[in-house]
């Protein structure tokens, strides 16, 4: 029953672990079933945060705390606690309101520990707060959201967002930009991402990195991926992602992480 003891595996949700109806195919399931049987740490590093991650808790089984936010929290569900935080810097909030108001058609979905809420709402935004099923409060600017904030996100097409990148990048050294699809653009504090989030994870959990192995599919994963021992990377995932794995799987409609686990497997041989 301890094939697995301290060994750990982090994965994406959205395009790796889920399939593109945002469900878990049998295999995977009896997979990560006998991965935990074993004595295995399974978990997710998201950028979602707790509101966000309601509409598919359900589907889902894990045994470790998640790491929310693109690593900005570490939450265990087991106590119900944040056992671990990194917030987005209170002095950016009226930075991120200029990049927002000279950026039209632009939303800012900011996301507390169990609140959302929408500066300037959009289309996407209304789609993504609907497909996710988390509920939100509308907000005539950043600065009337009140509380600490773990990150926000930017929403419009994709030229819109590579611009407002462009300029973070260029001018703020305590601000981490990723994208996490196309029309998506998460900022974060710069002193986390999910692959601290994971090593820090694993330091609360007792696992040395040599039985780290994690899994993801966007930018936004490439920290996620630096934090393994080995790093795996469905075949949907993009083209930065796929180089920077050490391991390419089937894609996340044909089993990715059950077949992350067979390769477990052969190297924690029974």
């Amino acid at each position: 029953m301890n094939r697995f003891k301290n060994v750990l595996i982090v994965t994406d949700l959205d395009g790796t672990l889920l399939n593109s109806q945002k469900n878990i195919d049998v295999r995977t399931r009896e997979a990560m079933d006998y991965f935990m049987a074993e004595g295995g740490s399974f978990t997710f590093a998201t950028g979602r945060l707790v509101a966000s991650f309601e509409g598919v808790r359900k589907k889902l089984k894990w045994n470790a705390p998640v790491v929310f936010a693109n690593g900005s929290q570490i939450y265990d569900y087991s106590t119900e606690k944040l056992l671990w935080e990194c917030d987005l810097p209170d002095s950016e909030r009226a930075y991120l309101q200029t990049l927002l108001n000279e950026n039209p058609g632009t939303c800012l979905e900011v996301y507390r520990h169990m609140h959302c809420s929408m500066v300037n709402l959009n289309d996407i935004s209304r789609r993504h707060a609907r497909g996710f099923g988390f509920g939100f409060e509308e907000k005539a600017s950043l600065e009337e959201v009140e509380g600490n904030i773990a990150k926000v996100l930017f929403t419009n097409e994709h030229s819109v967002l590579e611009g407002i990148r462009d300029r973070i990048e260029a001018e703020k050294k305590n601000l981490n930009v990723r994208f996490s699809n196309d029309v998506f653009l998460e900022v974060f504090s710069a002193d986390t991402d999910k692959g601290r989030g994971t090593l820090m994870l694993a330091e609360l959990l007792g696992i040395d990195k040599k039985d780290i192995y994690t899994a993801g599919d966007q930018e936004n994963d490439l920290d996620l991926l630096g934090a393994a021992e080995i790093a795996f990377a469905p075949e949907n995932a993009v083209n930065s992602v796929k180089a920077a794995a050490d391991i390419i799987l089937p894609d996340n409609d044909s089993d990715t992480i059950a077949a992350l686990i067979e390769h477990l497997c052969t190297r924690y041989p029974l």
